[in-house]
């Protein structure tokens, strides 16, 4: 496999196929939808005084049932707005992920493009639903899998209720070696999990194949030919670092920019509400009013720089899928017809 030529051939296709853009700007702000889970943790302080000492007092505030009922509203309404939210951006991210992939395997094809509205209707198929629970399916049984072998790599922690400190050492040396073996193995069939399913991807979507079938296509095939797969997996995120590292000074301005551009009518608002209201109720409108502003200005380069990147890295992938099947079916060249001999006269029939 030429794999310099597939890379060429993909900036191309991403310079010149405008259309690719949008598909490629939606994977890049829907490729962090799932939300993370962050806590926060608290400190209390005790002080050990006289009989008299009195316990920390703290404000307490009267709220009408009235207000209480619209809290719990507005956080219920919260929750719902965010779900729908994630539903929005799954769908989007699938149909976003087909139509890349249909769309670079047609224009290959027939040389033609379509517009964006087609491209639209290209990803708005069954391939989508199965990518996600494709996607879903790994995820859930990765998850699983990772818990139990850390609990199998703590299990040696649990020397220490020997009350032995010796066993309770060793326990402890024996987790910390286990969970770093483990953190490299997680990397490496991580690695090797994301370039298969990258190949399953393409064969559901340019196959109709379905979920296992597809994930046992993309199997067949990395494994067929394991060095060229691994080798533009390594070559994309080669190049998705230098890409990374070259955005960073644009990225700085950009989030000056956005800084700027939602900052001074934040202030401004501040400075305005202020002069008819007090407390917390300036900072909380100018905020409202600040932020739509930064968080525009910031995501629409962001989406469109690494949108860029995103529709290269598709193409390149969905290049290396045809090549991949291409090598696939071709067999040992078939051997030429052989001309049958003129056999000699027999020696029964006369000579001429």
């Amino acid at each position: 496999m030429d794999h310099i030529r597939i890379i060429k051939r993909a900036f191309q296709i991403t310079r010149f196929y405008p259309a690719l853009w949008l598909f490629g700007a939606i994977l890049a702000l829907t490729g962090a939808s799932t939300g993370g889970s962050s806590g926060g943790n608290g400190s209390s302080s005790s002080s050990g005084g006289g009989g008299n000492a009195n316990p920390p007092s703290f404000p307490h505030f009267n709220i009408s049932p009235e207000v209480g009922s619209a809290i719990l509203a507005a956080v219920i309404g919260l929750i719902c707005f965010v779900i729908i939210l994630a539903v929005i951006f799954t769908i989007l991210r699938y149909v976003s992920m087909t139509a890349l992939v249909r769309m670079v395997d047609e224009y290959e094809t027939s040389n033609e493009k379509v517009t964006v509205g087609q491209g639209f209707r290209l990803g708005w198929t069954r391939a989508s639903l199965n990518n996600w629970l494709l996607d879903l399916i790994i995820g859930i049984v990765g998850f699983t899998i990772a818990i139990l072998l850390l609990a199998v790599a703590c299990a040696p922690l649990l020397l220490w209720l020997t009350k032995n400190n010796t066993l309770g050492i060793i326990g402890t040396v024996m987790t910390v070696g286990a969970v770093l073996l483990l953190i490299m193995v997680f990397i490496i069939v991580g690695i090797a999990v994301s370039i298969i399913l990258e190949v399953a991807h393409r064969a559901i979507i340019l196959e109709g194949l379905g979920i296992f079938e597809g994930l046992g296509r993309g199997w067949e095939l990395c494994r067929r030919r394991p060095g060229d797969a691994i080798i533009m997996g390594l070559l994309l995120f080669g190049i998705g670092l230098v890409y990374g590292i070259l955005m960073i000074p644009v990225g700085i301005l950009v989030f000056l920019i956005a800084l700027l551009s939602g900052g001074l009518p934040a202030v401004l608002t501040w400075a305005v509400v202020r002069l008819f209201a007090q407390g917390a109720t300036p900072i909380v409108i100018g905020a409202i009013v600040g932020l739509p502003i930064f968080l525009l200005v910031l995501a629409v380069p962001y989406a469109f720089l690494k949108g860029l990147l995103e529709t290269f890295k598709s193409s390149s992938w969905t290049l290396t899928f045809r090549e991949l099947v291409a090598l696939n079916t071709l067999g040992p060249a078939p051997a030429a017809p052989s001309t049958p001999a003129a056999e000699p006269p027999s020696s029964d029939e006369p000579a001429q």
